[in-house]
């Protein structure tokens, strides 16, 4: 009898044991991001599951069905899958998640996932960070089309100067004016529950202006301009430069951003230079006023290279880093165009592709009697919103409008007609549906500038913000 109670006890303890390994090692998906009935997820997003135990990759991505189907690429972080769509979210979608069951551990009792998980979120319509307002001093506001409201970002009494947005929309870099007659840099995190947060000096100027500051794709470079005032003994003029960055995570989970090291020289000590711009392959062009020339340096490297240019008006970085597109000085000689480092009456502005990796560069404009300025490539590098006003006496208007062409310089439609109005300051939105961009009267100097969203598949523009300037998207 007892021998039957001892049976029995270790057999009840060995079915507790299987149980609790069986539960124990039994895969579970403990979270995933976006969250649930999420509203307004940015349209490039990131969508992560994270289970309890290592998994099988084939597996899980086989049983995890999106819907509207999505191009995207997979990859592991530890435990967590992650998919990064290829393209971005649509606007406006209710994107439905379901993972199936029955996924395997990927180690020791490959055991399945036990029931199906679903779960939804929307897709929220990218918001417009804009400069207001433009006859006084100016703060960061951020406007949303949807609701048709702005809220303000910044509150600096000295006001702010220019700013810079991450790739992921999620910080802001600004200059603003200090109290000593210079300006300094800030860097700022946007929160989800309010428009801002405290911002955090990155770099103290002094009597100094630190202007333009432009954030490397990988948060790791600030470029920007520094002027000396006279007083201070040393060079009057712009002049580009690199701060360094180290990024690491505080307690809390959020992201501290300090300089590295002192700030290095971009270019030569004794030449001019200004507009710091960056490329997605991290390369950073500024112009050379000295010089003539747009200059791409590799700030790893120290590399660089010159695209010969006498205008230094503004270009356009395409997508993939490969290509540089900025306006030149054309002018005619007998019905044959070429740059001109002398203004002639009858001079043009072209826009020129340079081709950074293999040195070629293309006329993408080839007509005379056209003044074409501030190409902005689309999202996928495909289209190029530019301004283009005609020069000829029949056609010639005080404003430029805004146009589109393909990248090679195909297909070149103008979108707007208000002949004394100039639209310029073109910025793309995340999906490359939308343009926002700055109209200004010529020929009424006193009024206020608007910031228009033009719709392209409506080829409709909207009246956003009145008294509002350099607008910027983010997802």
């Amino acid at each position: 009898m007892k021998r039957n109670w001892i049976l029995l006890l270790t057999l009840l303890i060995l079915a507790a044991l299987a149980g609790a390994v069986y539960w124990l090692g039994t895969p579970r998906l403990n979270g995933f991001a976006p969250q649930n009935n999420a509203l307004d997820v940015p349209v490039g997003a990131e969508l992560r599951l994270t289970f309890s135990r290592a998994m099988q990759p084939n597996d899980v991505v086989q049983r995890l069905k999106i819907d509207p189907a999505t191009p995207g690429k997979y990859h592991w972080e530890g435990n967590t899958l992650v998919f990064t769509p290829v393209q971005p979210w649509e606007v406006g979608t209710t994107v439905q998640v379901k993972l199936a069951a029955g996924a395997r551990a990927g180690s020791w009792l490959p055991l399945p996932v036990i029931g199906d998980t679903t779960w939804s979120f929307s897709i929220r319509q990218p918001r417009l960070l804009y400069l207001y307002p433009s006859y006084s001093t100016a703060n960061i506001y951020l406007y949303n089309p949807r609701t048709e409201k702005s809220q303000p970002v910044t509150d600096v009494a000295g006001g702010v100067l220019e700013y810079d947005v991450t790739l992921d929309g999620g910080t802001i870099y600004y200059s603003a004016k200090n109290g000593l007659g210079g300006s300094d840099i800030y860097r700022l995190e946007l929160s989800e529950d309010s428009a801002s947060a405290e911002a955090v000096q990155v770099l103290a100027c002094q009597q100094a202006q630190c202007r333009a500051p432009r954030i490397a794709p990988g948060e790791d470079f600030l470029a920007y301009e520094l002027t000396y005032a006279p007083a201070l003994n040393q060079s009057s003029y712009p002049r580009v430069w690199l701060l360094p960055l180290s990024k690491e995570k505080s307690p809390d989970g959020k992201a501290t951003v300090k300089p590295a090291r002192d700030s290095l020289l971009a270019g030569d000590p004794a030449h001019q230079t200004s507009q710091p711009d960056w490329s997605l392959s991290g390369n950073l062009s500024f112009y050379d006023s000295t010089q003539k020339a747009f200059i791409v340096l590799d700030p790893r490297s120290g590399k660089n290279t010159a695209l010969p240019n006498q205008t230094g008006e503004p270009g356009s970085w395409s997508p993939d880093g490969k290509v540089y597109v900025a306006p030149e000085i054309y002018f005619n000689t007998g019905g044959s165009a070429g740059p001109s480092s002398n203004l002639q009456p009858a001079a043009s502005s072209h826009l020129l592709r340079f081709n950074v990796t293999d040195g070629t560069i293309q006329d993408l404009t080839q007509t005379e009697n056209l003044e074409d300025t501030t190409p902005v490539f689309s999202p996928d590098g495909t289209v190029l919103a530019f301004a283009r006003k005609y020069l000829d006496p029949q056609r010639w208007t005080p404003g430029r409008q805004l146009w589109v062409m393909r990248a090679n310089g195909a297909g070149a439609q103008q979108l707007t007609d208000e002949p004394d109005y100039n639209h310029y300051d073109f910025a793309w939105n995340p999906t490359g549906s939308q343009i926002a961009l700055v109209r200004f009267d010529q020929t009424a100097p006193t009024d206020l500038p608007t910031i228009l969203i033009y719709d392209l598949p409506r080829s409709f523009a909207s009246e956003a913000v009145t008294g509002g300037y350099a607008p910027h998207w983010i997802p």
